[in-house]
């Protein structure tokens, strides 16, 4: 989940219950701000370290542990294949470039 205005208000709502969902994490432009709204809510979600992916490939994508799956991250597919085939170049450039 996000830490936007949107993602805060989804957050809060999922927690209390407002929402049938279960939030897996947080991540953000800035894991200082994912890190605050995680000490604001009741179950602490983790924050996903994913943010200098979405920061330097502008990519947002979810760490594979939220879901049981340490090592890996998730995408989601809910887009056009033009756009997924740019995402994947942009993941497959960051990775390369890793110092």
């Amino acid at each position: 989940m996000g830490c936007g205005a949107i993602g805060r208000v989804v957050a809060k709502g999922v927690e209390q219950e407002t929402f049938p969902a279960f939030l897996a994490g947080l991540t953000s432009r800035t894991k200082s701000r994912a890190e605050l709204l995680a000490r604001e809510l009741k179950t602490h979600p983790p924050v996903l370290g994913l943010e200098k992916l979405l920061a330097e490939s502008e990519v947002a994508v979810v760490q594979g542990s939220a879901f049981g799956l340490d090592g890996y991250f998730r995408i989601s597919y809910a887009t056009s294949m033009d756009n997924l085939k740019k995402a994947l170049e942009r993941i497959k450039f960051f990775c390369e470039n890793l110092t």
